[in-house]
């Protein structure tokens, strides 16, 4: 529901899915490894090595090729 002015400019929808506690848990991972990848001088592969992934969250997470070219960016984007 959208609400502007005091009056309703959309009112609620029929979309309705139970939340993936997976791809969740998979942003908060890769969230991390950024993180990880901003406070020290550790190569992306490092990171990607080091970080316990559950085995249930695996599959939600991204490609590494991904996961490497994004570290790489947070890296350089500080240098």
């Amino acid at each position: 529901m959208i609400i502007k002015n005091k009056s309703i400019t959309k009112g609620p929808s029929d979309h309705s899915h139970v939340a993936d506690a997976s791809k969740l848990h998979a942003r908060i991972v890769v969230a991390n490894m950024k993180n990880e990848a901003i406070h020290t001088q550790q190569l992306p592969q490092q990171i990607i090595s080091a970080t316990q992934i559950p085995t249930g969250v695996v599959g939600a997470m991204p490609s590494t090729p991904n996961e490497r070219a994004d570290s790489q960016k947070t890296v350089t984007c500080l240098s």
